[in-house]
């Protein structure tokens, strides 16, 4: 076993390409708000949405994920509920335009395009899928059912099971280093669940 070496990028175990682009059926298997964070356009309320492809399936022999249908994150969202949000034009008033809170979201059908493209990081290339548009689903035509759990994180109202079952240490990352971090919800149950570990 070779020493570690923090700049060897090279991944561990099988990759996993990306989905071939098109217009595919798709279900909203996540809904991630991840708090206030500087953007372009100032200080933002950020959330992130999930889409599962269930025609879309990985093909990686040998990962834990071969076979499980692909999942395309949106870009960052502002969380609005004004009608120009993309928030709201692209993606609620599409799969639930009557929805009273995000956790409505959660598996509601639709079909997406996806692209992929380019992106050039140091020395290496890095193929991203984005999501182009997002479309009601045609009469007549059934979405595949999400093989994966849904779920729905509230900054507001954190669930302490999906903190630490369901994000990753990327995302909660990204959550704890929110402008409005301290002092929130978040931050107390992240508080709450060290000090239990800890007795």
């Amino acid at each position: 076993m070779g020493k570690f070496n923090p700049q060897d990028k090279s991944s561990s175990g099988p990759s996993i390409g990306n989905p071939t682009p098109g217009v595919v059926p798709a279900r909203v298997a996540r809904v991630i708000e991840v708090g206030e964070h500087e953007t372009r356009w100032g200080v933002k309320d950020l959330l992130y949405i999930y889409y599962s492809l269930p025609t879309r399936l990985i093909d990686a022999p040998g990962s834990d994920f071969d076979g499980k249908q692909h999942m395309v994150r949106t870009a960052p969202l502002r969380k609005s509920s004004s009608d120009k949000a993309s928030l709201m034009t692209d993606h609620i008033n599409i799969l639930k335009p009557d929805a009273q809170e995000l956790g409505e979201l959660l598996n509601q059908p639709c079909f997406a395009t996806i692209d992929n493209n380019d992106v050039q990081s140091g020395n290496e290339v890095r193929t991203y899928t984005n999501i182009i548009q997002i479309s009601g689903v045609p009469e007549g035509v059934v979405v595949g059912e999400l093989d994966t759990p849904q779920f729905y994180f509230s900054y507001d109202e954190p669930n302490e099971d999906i903190w630490n079952d369901m994000l990753w240490d990327r995302i909660r990352e990204q959550i704890k280093s929110a402008l409005n971090y301290q002092g929130s919800a978040v931050e107390e149950m992240v508080l709450r669940l060290e000090a239990m570990n800890q007795a």
